[in-house]
């Protein structure tokens, strides 16, 4: 049998600067990282950590998400309709 994620959880992580930010296939589009040191936030979109900006950067991030969301819904449907 095929282990399938059912829900992808949000997280909030924290951290220095310089550590490798996580990927991980439990995290979802929109957790947050939070540099320590600097004080700068980051988005994850699906794909990778965003540095949040600008609300014209949130506007742009929020899009990325909402991408990354639609891809994955399409790829769940794929899978689903394939079994």
């Amino acid at each position: 049998m095929t282990v399938r994620v059912q829900e992808l959880t949000v997280r909030r992580y924290t951290g220095l600067s310089t550590d490798e930010k996580p990927i991980t296939n439990d995290s979802a589009p929109g957790s947050i990282f939070t540099e320590t040191d600097t004080g700068d936030e980051y988005i994850y979109n699906g794909m990778y950590w965003r540095l949040t900006e600008s609300p014209l950067g949130m506007v742009t991030l929020l899009n990325d998400i909402k991408d990354a969301l639609e891809a994955h819904k399409t790829i769940l449907e794929e899978i689903r309709d394939n079994q």
